[in-house]
């Protein structure tokens, strides 16, 4: 499976808080075919431009001359991209990205599987509200009745084939709704059983979404880690993953992310985003510490340079939830970065 994977200090390059960043999350598309109320867009609008194949392996290419091993790649939805494929293999065949994963709705995923693992990927993570058609429908606002069990069918499927075609791990992420779908974990944790698959619970974040919606569905999920504490046979605290907690019931693995408003997922966030039109951005949270790469010109067509605006970014990098145990290194008053292989 993907048990925590020790960081390779040598390679990797910190921020001034000296957080590693491993992690590159790029965004291929703005556009999606669901319309789930919760979803926070990866904190971005919708985009009438969006990067091209040439534009994404050199970003990665850039992103790898930094330390950076694996990269997710995520949307809206990525599998509407129809050259998605050949985008997966560029990223692939970057020298120094030791692993592809795709954040994606599921729905495209069964006729595009095999495809996706010859190009490159390796790991999946499917989004699943529900196994109810009714309860799908109410989530990510699939248009009409005949259509639910249709769309949900695809979503199935997707799963399925993303099993068989060798991707693994297979994530379920199932966000946890007050009064829609939490009385529904134990029947999720009985699919995801039969299936090779591990099923995350993701507590509501209250990031993009109306305030009296939070307030009705929120849930902060402490009763539910109750509930699968007393039926663990094994507990693991994942610490190169925001420190998240892995329960596993009878033989099913169940991971808990806990919202970002805490002091443990910042202090241990190794990410950082590109979005669809080419912003790098420090911080999912942000938009206001963002730097863009130009479309289009010149200067930037080179990996060395977009080196330098990732280095940039990183330098603006900080916790968005901060601890009082956490203080920024500063060289001559400024804030700096650890360039891989360079002196600590």
């Amino acid at each position: 499976m993907d048990g925590p994977q020790a960081i390779d200090e040598e390679r990797a390059i910190y921020d001034r808080y000296h957080r590693p960043i491993v992690c590159l999350r790029i965004s291929v598309t703005s556009e999606c075919s669901l319309r789930c109320f919760y979803c926070h867009k990866e904190n971005q609008e919708p985009q009438k431009r969006h990067l091209k194949i040439e534009e994404i392996g050199l970003i990665c290419k850039a992103a790898s001359g930094i330390g950076i091993r694996k990269v997710k790649i995520t949307g809206g939805e990525p599998l509407l991209r129809h050259d998605i494929d050949k985008v997966v293999l560029a990223i692939s065949s970057t020298p120094g990205i030791e692993e592809v994963s795709m954040t994606t709705n599921g729905i495209l995923m069964a006729p595009r599987a095999a495809g996706l693992v010859r190009a490159g990927l390796k790991r999946a993570n499917i989004s699943l509200p529900s196994v109810n058609p009714q309860t799908y429908q109410k989530v990510t606002g699939t248009a009409n009745y005949d259509e639910r069990p249709r769309i949900l069918n695809k979503v199935l499927g997707g799963i399925d084939a993303a099993v068989a075609a060798g991707l693994s791990p297979v994530k379920i992420n199932m966000v946890v709704l007050k009064g829609l779908n939490h009385h529904e974990i134990p029947g999720m944790i009985e699919f995801v059983q039969g299936r090779g698959a591990i099923l995350q619970l993701i507590e509501l974040q209250n990031l993009g979404i109306d305030h009296d919606l939070y307030n009705r569905y929120h849930d902060n999920l402490q009763s539910t880690e109750e509930w699968l504490v007393e039926r663990a046979s094994k507990i693991e605290t994942r610490r190169h993953s925001q420190n998240r907690k892995r329960y596993t019931i009878s033989g099913t693995e169940v991971e808990v992310v806990r919202p970002m408003d805490n002091e443990s997922f910042c202090a241990a966030c190794t990410k950082i985003r590109v979005s669809a039109d080419g912003e790098i951005r420090p911080c999912l949270m942000r938009t206001d510490n963002s730097v863009r790469i130009p479309a289009e010109a010149p200067a930037t067509r080179n990996e060395e340079a977009i080196r330098q605006l990732f280095e940039e970014a990183i330098k603006r990098r900080e916790p968005f939830f901060v601890s009082s145990k956490m203080k920024p290194h500063t060289m001559r008053g400024e804030n700096h970065v650890t360039i891989p292989g360079a002196p600590r």
